[in-house]
């Protein structure tokens, strides 16, 4: 996928007073045999590329915007000199908005000023070149997650700032799916939108919401229900995933999948047509509100988990089951591997009766695993988890058959492994945030995780340790984030109302 990238041209920038070139230039030594490029403006071939250019306005780019990280040597010297206050200055405010990007480095017999107070620092001795070095290194593997902006001027119908709720990418042509208007507690379904790109993402077009053959009517909430809800388009897009079928003889025909809050749809003709693969909301098991879904063997098989429970659905028997009927409460979301004779299938949400007899919505959260021997989903007995009063699971990830991680409100995170005999273990995880986790994904070696408060955790070892970063809007506050997805490489964000693009600092060499 063709994408934009950062204007950054170096991995490090290095502030320091000339007194104290001899730390700058031993640091230098170590990041050169690490291969990690840097400006250090005493290299007479960086200070040559400065001259004649306006060199406040130089150094505060160079500062602020041309690198990953800055290493700033605090001394004495350098905290009353006018350049470096310049280059401090500059790295300051950049750090105001991307936690990490400064390391602080402070030498001997220097007091650390309040505008650096905030900041986590390092001071040298004991620290030096090559501890400052392997940091900066292991920092830059790191992803750090930008914001990627949506041109609505060509997708007609939006009066107000949708909510995204998915993406899916293939090549430089992608999906973007949400919601407009939602329904709830009776009524109107809401409104959803569907977005496609063929151009990375620099333009997007609005699938016409007649292109969905969703038909109308109206049906009660759960086969007792009371509530009267009507929908007379495909409402609420909350899910997409996208396949390119090979058909040999280097034809292939893309098919695409979402599910929505009155069914599961597909199409296989380049989105021209949506057709409904579950029965319609008014069937009497009520296949409506749809949050997540998995597929066993390219679609030959779907998965489908919302308000209404979970369902499975095949493309051989051409039926829909109703597996596990909730109704009055949520599994948020379904996880599969495998295939037809070996497969791992996983779902999270509440528990519908917990350990405390809470019902319905104020039941806290439960993980269902699909046992094969049995034909049939169990919920996973969750001994030893101390759950808070209607605390949810909100979403999983597998990594591999014999390992789970799934996470949930109030910085929930419960990591199950595979023991002898078939019997998993759960531990909950200790992470540095208290916000509700709404995704998690998983792209070796590294765990991402979202949530509101724009907050954003990372561990490159399931879950032992964890790095945490806060995404702003435009508006500088801290959005809810709902979704995590990566398509090879790159990794999206999605939430109310912003989109990130996940970007290694390490720029691309100009």
């Amino acid at each position: 996928m063709e994408l934009k990238r950062p204007s950054i041209s170096h991995d490090v920038v290095i502030s320091c007073a000339g007194e104290d070139r001899r730390a700058a230039e031993a640091l230098v030594r170590e990041l050169e045999l690490r291969s990690i490029t840097y400006f250090y403006d005493m290299d007479q071939q960086e200070r040559e590329r400065l001259v004649g250019g306006a060199l406040p306005e130089s150094l505060t780019e160079m500062f602020s915007t041309k690198a990953a990280h800055c290493v700033a040597f605090l001394s004495e010297r350098s905290l009353s000199k006018k350049w470096t206050r310049l280059e401090q200055e500059a790295a300051l405010q950049r750090a105001s908005q991307e936690v990490g990007y400064l390391v602080p480095v402070v030498l001997p017999d220097t007091k650390l000023p309040k505008d650096f107070s905030d900041i986590a620092y390092l001071n040298w001795p004991p620290e030096n070149a090559q501890t400052v070095a392997e940091l900066l290194r292991r920092r830059l593997e790191k992803l750090y997650w930008r914001r990627f902006p949506i041109d609505l001027r060509q997708a007609e119908g939006f009066e107000s700032k949708p909510s995204w709720r998915d993406m899916a990418w293939l090549d430089s042509e992608g999906w973007l799916c949400g919601a407009i208007e939602e329904g709830g507690g009776g009524g109107d379904v809401g409104r959803g939108f569907l977005l496609h790109t063929v151009d990375g993402g620099e333009s997007w077009s609005r699938v016409k919401s007649d292109a969905f053959l969703s038909g109308r009517g109206t049906f009660t909430w759960g086969p007792q229900g009371t509530r009267m809800y009507e929908w007379s388009d495909i409402g609420p897009i909350n899910a997409i995933s996208v396949y390119k079928r090979h058909l040999g003889q280097g034809k292939h025909r893309l098919e695409a999948w979402v599910a929505a809050a009155t069914g599961i749809y597909s199409t296989d003709d380049e989105g021209r047509t949506w057709r409904r693969a579950t029965p319609p909301p008014d069937h009497r098991e009520r296949y409506a509100f749809y949050a997540s879904m998995a597929n066993i063997e390219a679609f030959a098989e779907i998965y489908a988990a919302g308000w209404q429970g979970i369902a499975h659905g095949s493309k051989a028997a051409g039926s829909w089951r109703l597996e596990v009927p909730t109704y009055f409460y949520n599994i948020t979301s379904v996880v599969a591997q495998g295939g037809s004779e070996n497969r791992s299938v996983w779902a999270v949400g509440r528990a519908g009766i917990d350990s405390r007899g809470h019902r319905g919505d104020q039941s806290h959260g439960a993980i269902y695993h699909l046992d094969l021997q049995r034909n049939g989903w169990v919920r996973m007995p969750l001994d030893g988890i101390n759950f808070l009063p209607a605390q949810s699971l909100n979403d999983l990830a597998l990594i591999g058959m014999e390992t789970v991680i799934a996470v949930g409100d109030a910085g929930l995170v419960l990591r199950g492994d595979e023991g002898e005999g078939g019997q998993w273990k759960w531990a909950q995880l200790s992470t540095p945030s208290e916000e509700s986790f709404q995704s998690i994904a998983y792209t070796h070696p590294h765990l991402w995780i979202v949530g509101t408060g724009g907050v954003v955790l990372g561990s490159p070892d399931l879950g032992k340790t964890w790095s945490k970063s806060l995404l702003k809007d435009d508006r500088g506050g801290f959005p809810s984030l709902g979704r995590v997805r990566f398509f090879g490489d790159v990794g999206w964000i999605i939430g109310a109302g912003v989109v990130f693009r996940a970007e290694k600092a390490r720029p691309t060499a100009f």
